[in-house]
C-alpha cells in the first residue's frame, strides 16, 4: 500500500475554542481537500510539538530555543510538501469517528489515494493528538508506523553538535564517530527526499538501533518509495520482530495478503477497526481479502457492511457488483446496480451495459429484461 511520508506538516496556531476531536478532524480533512496549506498550518501547535520531540532531552535554553525555531522554520514547506503529495496521488481526506479504544482527544483522518483511472491506490489513517483547546500537538501515520515527534526529534538532532543528544534520540545507544556521521547523513538525505540513500544508510547504524521499532518503521518508509523487493523485505522484518506493535497493524495487512496468510490479514483488519476506526474502507479491505481467500459468503457480507457504514464510498459497491457478476447472480447484480443508481442519483443504460463483455451473460435473462424495460423508458440513462 502506498505509504504517506511524514515530515510534512507543522506551524504555530492561534488559540482556539475547545472543539470535540471529530470537529478538528473535519477541519484537517477540509484543509487537505482544499489543498489549503495555511488552514492546515493554523491547526498545529508547533511549540508543543517541538517540546514533545525533545521531551527526553536535557537541552539548555539556547539549544531548546534553536530547536523550536528549527521546527517553526520548516513548517510552511513541509505542509506544502504534504499537500503536493496528496494532489499528485489524487488523495481525498475524510474525518472519522474513532473506535471505542481510541482516546477522546484523538482526531482521526483517513486519506485514500487513487490512480488516474480513479481506482483505489492506497490509504493512510492519521491519528492526531490534541490539546484541551483542540490544537494538534503530535500525530501518527498508520501507513508508515512513524510518529511525528519522534521523527522530528531524530531529524533535528542531526543538526545539533551534541553526541549525547543524538544518542538518546536514536535509542540511547552508544554513538561513535562513524555512527554520528551516518546519522547526520541520514538527516541530510531525508531533507533531500532521497529514500534510496536513506535505506542504505540505515543499514549502517549500530545494531542497538536496528533492533528498535523506530528503525523498522524508517526502513519500511524508505523502502516503500523504492522497489517491491526491498519493501517486502522491510515488511517481513517488521512482522518478524515487531508484529504486535499497534502502529504496524495497518501496514501488515498488505504483508499478510502478499504471503496469502488470509486469517492474519483479516485479524489485522479487525484489530485496526478496534484500535483506530471501523469504516467503509476497512470493510472493503476485508471484502477483498475474503474474495482472494475464495470465501464468497463472508466477502459479500463484508462488502454489504461496508456499503451500510459508508454508502458514498464506491469501492464496496463495485466489488460487490463484480462479485455478483462473476457468479452470474442476476438478482444480486441487478439489485446492487439499482441501489447504486439510487445512491448516486443516476441511471444505467441497459443496452450499453450488456454490450460490455463482463455483462453479456445478462442478455436474454428474464430478470434483466424486466429491469432493462424500466430504464429504456428513461432517455437520461447513462452507463457507468
Amino acid at each position: 500500500m502506498v505509504a504517506m511520508v511524514l515530515l510534512t506538516w507543522l506551524c504555530a496556531s492561534p488559540a482556539l475554542a475547545a472543539p470535540p476531536a471529530y470537529a478538528t478532524a473535519e477541519r484537517i480533512a477540509a484543509a487537505l481537500n482544499a489543498r489549503d496549506a495555511a488552514a492546515l498550518s493554523a491547526l498545529i501547535d508547533t511549540r508543543a510539538l517541538a517540546r514533545r520531540a525533545f521531551a527526553d532531552i536535557d537541552l539548555g535554553s539556547p539549544q531548546r530555543a534553536d530547536a523550536e525555531r528549527g521546527v517553526a522554520n520548516g513548517m510552511q514547506q513541509t505542509v506544502q510538501n504534504l499537500i503536493a503529495r496528496i494532489e499528485r496521488d489524487h488523495g481525498t481526506a475524510m474525518a472519522l469517528r474513532g473506535a471505542a479504544d481510541t482516546d477522546s482527544r484523538s482526531a482521526i483522518v483517513r486519506i485514500i489515494m487513487r490512480d488516474a483511472d480513479d481506482n483505489y491506490a492506497g490509504s493512510d489513517y492519521l491519528v492526531f493528538d490534541l490539546d484541551r483547546r483542540g490544537r494538534i500537538v503530535d500525530w501518527t501515520s498508520h501507513a508508515t508506523g512513524l510518529r511525528m515527534s519522534a521523527t522530528l526529534g531524530r531529524l533535528l538532532s542531526t543538526l545539533l553538535d551534541e553526541r549525547g543528544v543524538i544518542a538518546r534520540l536514536f535509542g540511547r545507544m552508544q554513538v561513535d564517530a562513524d555512527a554520528l556521521a551516518t546519522m547526520r547523513e541520514i538527516g541530510e538525505r531525508t531533507r533531500a527526499a532521497d529514500p534510496a540513500a536513506v535505506y542504505t544508510l540505515l543499514e549502517r547504524l549500530p545494531a542497538a538501533f536496528r533492533a528498535t521499532a523506530d528503525w523498522a518503521a524508517l526502513r519500511v518508509n524508505a523502502a516503500s518509495q523504492l522497489d517491491e523487493a526491498r519493501y517486502r523485505d522491510s515488511l517481513e522484518h517488521v512482522a518478524r520482530h515487531h508484529g504486535e506493535d499497534a502502529r504496524f497493524t495497518f501496514m501488515l495487512v498488505d504483508h499478510h495478503v502478499y504471503r496469502k496468510d488470509y486469517p492474519r490479514a483479516l485479524a489485522a483488519v479487525a484489530r485496526m477497526e478496534r484500535q483506530v476506526a471501523a469504516d467503509g474502507l476497512t470493510r472493503y479491505l476485508a471484502c477483498g481479502i475474503e474474495l482472494e481467500a475464495e470465501h464468497p459468503g463472508p466477502a459479500r457480507s463484508a462488502c454489504s457492511e461496508g456499503i451500510r457504514r459508508e454508502p458514498a464510498l464506491k469501492d464496496n459497491w463495485w466489488l460487490l457488483i463484480g462479485m455478483a457478476n462473476q457468479q452470474h447472480d442476476a438478482a444480486l447484480t441487478l439489485d446492487t446496480l439499482s441501489a447504486y443508481e439510487r445512491q448516486f442519483d443516476m441511471a444505467f443504460d441497459p443496452d450499453a451495459l450488456v454490450k460490455l463483455e463482463a455483462y453479456r451473460w445478462l442478455a436474454g435473462n428474464e430478470r434483466f429484461e424486466s429491469w432493462a424495460a424500466a430504464r429504456r423508458d428513461d432517455p437520461a440513462g447513462t452507463t457507468h
